[in-house]
């Protein structure tokens, strides 16, 4: 499965926002430097789906805001 999240990174909290059954909002309180937002992200999705990290990867979008996760 594939799905869209349009990344918010610096923010002062972090939550994730479903906007429909393919797209999220995820916010961030990392930088987008050095990978570290995408893997932030990464684990946040990882507990809301309630799977191990190493089942979400990103597919699409390192450097975008708008970027693809592939969940396996």
């Amino acid at each position: 499965m594939k799905i869209t999240v349009i990344a918010k990174v610096g923010k002062k909290e972090e939550k994730i926002i479903k906007l429909n059954n393919l797209l999220f909002e995820v916010w961030t309180k990392m930088p987008a430097k050095e990978n570290k937002a995408n893997e932030d992200i990464i684990r946040q999705l990882a507990q809301y789906f309630k799977i191990p990290k190493s089942r979400i990867s990103l597919y699409l979008g390192r450097t975008q805001k708008e970027k693809v996760f592939e969940i396996k």
